[in-house]
């Protein structure tokens, strides 16, 4: 059965999925901005386990979920030919 959509309930979905977008853009750009920080501990924790979980792997999650919201984001687009207007 075909759910019914109002086009007030696409626009806000739509705007929702790009916040959320623009949230995690403004994340990824907030912790690159700290990745020299960073490396100076990654050089002092040299010795440690190669096991052991490292801010590298946080920002690639967080690259992996932007392109997944940016994906959902444009099918929403696509699926309901919504025109962004600047």
């Amino acid at each position: 059965m075909s759910e019914q959509i109002t086009e007030q309930q696409v626009v806000a979905t739509y705007k929702s999925l790009r916040a959320e977008v623009r949230q995690m853009a403004e994340k990824i750009s907030e912790l690159e901005v700290e990745t020299t920080e960073h490396d100076r501990v990654i050089q002092t924790l040299n010795e440690l386990p190669n096991d052991r979980k490292a801010y590298r792997m946080v920002l690639a999650q967080l690259n992996e979920n932007i392109k997944q919201k940016e994906k959902a984001a444009d099918e929403w687009q696509r699926k309901y030919n919504i025109q962004v207007q600047q």
